[in-house]
């Protein structure tokens, strides 16, 4: 953190700033930082519903009138009722119990209230592997207003080239 040690607003190179006050580049990076935890944290609560399918924690993640896009050229499940009552609906398929899943991922952007992260997701029982990427806008409390999933399933580009 950039301050001076006096109380009183002071000239530095043709800038004023005050005793305990952030630059704006610094004040920026906290943003980030701030930002980036958020999305962290919301991508923690949903791996949690992902592998416990208990509809408290799904209905934990999203808005009362969040859309979520399963899938490039379908229609969107909309409000939180049907998005837990879907994605409940598909739970069996995602969590076979001989099945057990792998989800890494990095993010590309996060920009105030958006964030993009590219993931890689492995079905060891299957032996199938989806290559992902999520957009996720959040609300001022952390909750999902709109998600976004695009993936594609390894076996079905092999050999396509």
């Amino acid at each position: 953190m950039v301050a001076s040690c006096l109380n009183s607003p002071h000239e530095t190179g043709g800038q004023k700033w005050n005793s305990g006050l952030l630059s704006p580049a610094l004040a920026r990076a906290d943003e980030i930082m701030n930002e980036k935890k958020r999305f962290d944290d919301w991508i923690q609560g949903y791996l949690k519903a992902w592998k416990f399918n208990n509809a408290k924690d799904i209905e934990a993640l999203f808005t009362e009138d969040a859309t979520y896009l399963t899938q490039a050229f379908r229609e969107p499940w909309r409000g939180r009722e049907t998005i837990v009552k879907e994605w409940l609906g598909r739970a069996d398929w995602a969590n076979e119990p001989q099945d057990q899943w792998i989800f890494d991922y990095h993010w590309l952007a996060i920009e105030r209230d958006t964030g993009v992260l590219e993931g890689l997701t492995t079905y060891t029982g299957r032996d199938e592997i989806y290559t992902n990427i999520w957009t996720i806008r959040l609300d001022e409390d952390g909750r999902c207003r709109d998600f976004r999933e695009y993936w594609i399933r390894k076996s079905d580009v092999q050999g396509a080239i």
